[in-house]
Parts: C-alpha cells; sequence; structure tokens
C-alpha cells in the first residue's frame, strides 16, 4: 500500500512534542497535499468566504474530513470556521434595498428580485 498520504504525517510525529500548535495552512483544493495535511491534523480550521457559494466547498470538504477520519485519522475533527471576506457595505446595502421594498409595500416581481 502506498504511503504518500502519511508522510507528513511521520514527519510531524518527531517533532510534535516541540510545540503547542503547528498550523498547517493548504491549498483550496482537495488534493494530496490537503489530504496529508488532514492525515497529520488533530483539527482543521476552515477558512470560509462568506458568499453562498462557499457553502459546496464547505460540504465536500466535510465529506473529505469524515472519509479521512474513517480511514485514516479518526481523531481529526472540525475546530470551527472562520468567515472571510466579510463585505459590510453590500450586506448593508442589501438591507436598505429590503427596508425600502417593504417601506414602500412594493410587491412586484421585479422588485422582489431588486430590492431583495
Amino acid at each position: 500500500m502506498e504511503r504518500r498520504d502519511l508522510l507528513l504525517r511521520d514527519a510531524l510525529e518527531r517533532v510534535r512534542k516541540r510545540y503547542d500548535y503547528v498550523i498547517l495552512d493548504t491549498p483550496p483544493s482537495l488534493g494530496l497535499l490537503t489530504l496529508n495535511a488532514l492525515v497529520a491534523a488533530d483539527a482543521v480550521l476552515v477558512p470560509m468566504q462568506c458568499e453562498f457559494y462557499a457553502l459546496e466547498g464547505i460540504a465536500q470538504l466535510v465529506g473529505t474530513i469524515e472519509r479521512v477520519k474513517a480511514t485514516r485519522n479518526p481523531k481529526l475533527s472540525i475546530e470551527g470556521v472562520l468567515l472571510t471576506m466579510y463585505d459590510l457595505a453590500a450586506t448593508s446595502r442589501a438591507r436598505s434595498r429590503r427596508s425600502s421594498a417593504s417601506i414602500s409595500g412594493c410587491s412586484t416581481t421585479w422588485c422582489r428580485a431588486t430590492c431583495g
């Protein structure tokens, strides 16, 4: 059996006692580098952009984490999700449009699509 996915874990085991934390920053893809990090990790902190389509990536990542737990690293857990790239201005504009639409009583399809 190939041990490519165990290389990082084995290397970190030799120095683990020297550090309180080791942070592994991986590419956003779920390739061999990320797989190595998941096999070596105790926990995962997931950065996620504050947008709807980022949820699809999270679903894929959770599935991968579950497979790694089942086959290579049973102690792996998700520590949390770190929300990134939050756009306060866009959120405020959307809230304003929704408020304006509800105040004006607008109920047309165009207004609902445009105003929130």
